[in-house]
């Protein structure tokens, strides 16, 4: 899904692949940053969390309605 998220103060356009919930972030996973959402409400924040693996691909944790865990995705950067 393309969208546009808040982060380092830019806005910046994405896309978000679909997401899985997660019990645990993998722990090759190391987190780069935070950004802001337009999927949150009133039970979930509109904040999500941004990680990199090893191989230097990006990842967002978010949280969802129905589900307990966070959805994990890979997140794509796309050109402004």
């Amino acid at each position: 899904m393309k969208t546009t998220i808040k982060y380092k103060g830019n806005t910046c356009n994405v896309e978000m692949c679909k997401g899985i919930p997660r019990r645990e972030i993998p722990k090759t996973y190391k987190q780069v940053g935070s950004f802001c959402h337009q999927f949150g409400n009133s039970y979930n924040s509109d904040l999500g969390d941004l990680y990199q693996n090893r191989r230097g691909d990006l990842y967002y944790s978010i949280y969802r309605d129905g589900c307990f865990w966070p959805y994990v995705g890979k997140m794509i950067f796309l050109e402004n």
